[in-house]
């Protein structure tokens, strides 16, 4: 856990002290999904916890803890509710994930907070940059739903010869994050950088 801790501190001063979000998923990669996530909450060394399955989500707040989990992957129409119910902040990339959580979260009488994932070159899951701005949009526009945050996800930040994608790939989401913007007002929540990012790039928004 010493470790872990001084990880993510380390992480949090190459980043220039922004928010960190540390990632739970898989078993917190095998050290134990709820004692390191119950031992990051209790010492502070991140804002976020990120977990890829609805399952992990509930098994943290069954494990008494609070701190704000982004789940990565899209979540399937019958694991909405429990997601919902788990206060589990969810990610989108399409039109369809959109208006399937506005149900959700219409039927469950809540407002829930969507991250809108931009799709920047990984070519797996994410929204097409041209279209980000018509979701943002259609999130802005639901009264069941807030876009409380945009990301993405760079692939090959940990690769030195795909430093010029990855670099590009930051430039794009820079942009579509301005039209974003611009379109619907501040987001409270825009990240990128995984830990091959902080640890290898100056990439940070100003």
């Amino acid at each position: 856990l010493d470790a872990i801790h001084a990880n993510l501190a380390t992480a949090r001063e190459l980043a220039r002290g922004r928010a960190v979000l540390a990632a739970v998923k898989a078993n917190a990669y095998g050290h134990g999904l709820v004692p390191v996530a119950r031992s990051i909450e209790e010492r502070g060394s991140a804002e976020w916890l990120g977990v890829a399955l609805t399952a992990e989500a509930e098994e943290l707040r069954a494990g008494g803890v609070a701190l704000p989990i982004l789940k990565f992957t899209p979540t399937f129409p019958d694991d909405l509710a429990a997601a919902l119910a788990a206060a589990v902040t969810l990610s989108v990339g399409t039109a369809q994930a959109v208006d399937e959580v506005a149900e959700a979260a219409r039927m469950a009488g809540v407002v829930a907070d969507l991250h809108l994932k931009i799709d920047t070159g990984m070519r797996r899951v994410g929204a097409d940059p041209h279209a980000a701005v018509a979701l943002a949009e259609r999130i802005a526009s639901s009264p069941h739903l807030r876009l409380a945050g945009v990301f993405t996800h760079l692939p090959i930040s940990d690769v030195p010869a795909g430093d010029e994608f990855t670099v590009a790939q930051f430039a794009q989401f820079d942009e579509v994050v301005t039209e974003i913007e611009h379109a619907v007002g501040p987001v409270e929540w825009v990240h990128a950088a995984n830990s091959g990012a902080v640890l290898g790039h100056d990439l940070g928004r100003t």
